[in-house]
């Protein structure tokens, strides 16, 4: 786990190289269950097809990942967004 220095804070991110050490990026953008050990295990499967790979923590406001809330009710919330959204 890396730490990005953003305007206002920082954010952790994961990065994974490939066996050459350089190659093209792909930008992984984490679920919604954020950095966990299975975001590092499909970040380094992709950079052993020689990819340079990046996962920052997207919800970095909400604080680090260790500090992350459980938010009770959210699959709720969001399937009544999905409702909503399709009237």
């Amino acid at each position: 786990m890396l730490n990005i220095e953003l305007v206002g804070g920082s954010t952790e991110a994961i990065l994974a190289l490939p066996p050459e050490g350089c190659g093209p990026g792909v930008l992984f953008v984490m679920d919604a269950f954020g950095l966990r050990p299975r975001i590092q295990e499909m970040a380094e499967r992709i950079a052993g097809w020689g990819y340079v790979v990046l996962a920052p923590n997207v919800f970095h406001a909400d604080g680090t990942v260790p500090n992350l809330p459980h938010r009770r009710g959210s699959s709720r919330a969001g399937r009544t967004w999905r409702r909503a959204s399709r009237a």
